[in-house]
């Protein structure tokens, strides 16, 4: 994990996460999933902090959402947490329901 609070600009947070964005597009492509070159840094300071410990994955899985749809990701917030954990258990228990 990479110490946000220890990265004093947005160079230095680019630097810190350059073999991310290389990586990632890498493993992807070993599952199937094209990636055209490397990912792309996006920094927000906008956003709300996570008020529950377990909503990171639910804050990641958003953001992810979010960008790929072109939206601004300051919209994802802790307010909707509750709503949004809700519905991907949801998703996940249609998905995976086999009468």
């Amino acid at each position: 994990m990479i110490p946000t609070r220890a990265v004093a600009n947005e160079g230095q947070l680019n630097q810190c996460l350059e073999p991310v964005t290389v990586i990632l597009p890498l493993l992807a492509q070993q599952v199937g999933i094209k990636i055209n070159g490397p990912l792309k840094v996006v920094r927000s300071d906008k956003t709300s902090k996570q008020g529950t410990s377990g909503d990171c994955g639910v804050f990641v899985i958003k953001y992810i959402e979010f960008l790929s749809a072109g939206q601004e990701i300051n919209l994802v917030n802790s307010h909707h947490m509750l709503m949004w954990r809700e519905k991907l258990a949801a998703d996940i228990y249609a998905f995976n329901y086999d009468p």
